[in-house]
């Protein structure tokens, strides 16, 4: 249920995002013949979903189970006897550098491909906030995880998902300008 509540808040934090975008007078997204940058930034807000449900996990099992130090945590995430939500707690650490990988690479990419100023700028944003986050969650590691820390990480989280959807936003947009790799001439979406 901490997994269905996340990703419903990140839903209604994206919908936010979205009118406050909206609310700017900017062009409207588009999701008919992206492409790969469409491909690109729907794998970035599913990883971002995923991500989010595997951190919802992690914290449970940090409420739940908490551990003395943080060699006794190791010990309980790799332990046969370990509860399940123990062992599925080390997952969220791999899923957050693999994923963050995954961004700064999608939000460069989409910047070539969509080469505008919001676009450019919704990149940089992103990476930072998310260089923040992962800075926060070994912090929230190593100090055994305090309700106080987990509610920093969780801030940061919905900002770094305000983050990538403002790149969909920025990216997916009507009047963003689009490279063409290929050399082809460029190409202009038709509205939806």
């Amino acid at each position: 249920w901490m997994g269905v509540h996340l990703t419903n808040t990140f839903l209604l934090v994206g919908a936010q995002t979205l009118v406050v975008w909206a609310a700017g007078g900017r062009a409207r997204m588009v999701l008919k013949g992206q492409g790969a940058v469409g491909a690109l930034l729907g794998a970035s807000v599913a990883g971002m979903l995923v991500l989010g449900v595997s951190g919802a996990v992690a914290a449970l099992g940090d409420t739940l189970f908490p551990a003395t130090s943080l060699a006794d945590g190791l010990r309980q995430d790799v332990s046969e006897t370990a509860h399940v939500l123990l062992r599925l707690r080390v997952l969220h650490p791999v899923f957050a550098v693999g994923l963050g990988a995954l961004l700064v690479f999608v939000g460069r990419w989409v910047a070539r491909l969509r080469p505008s100023p919001e676009v450019r700028r919704a990149s940089v944003l992103l990476t930072g906030v998310y260089v923040a986050q992962l800075c926060a969650g070994v912090i929230n590691l190593v100090l055994l995880a305090p309700v106080a820390m987990q509610l920093v990480h969780l801030l940061l989280a919905d900002c770094v998902w305000m983050c990538v959807v403002r790149l969909c936003a920025a990216g997916l947009a009507e009047d963003a300008p689009r490279f063409e790799p290929s050399g082809a001439p460029a190409s202009r979406v038709e509205p939806v």
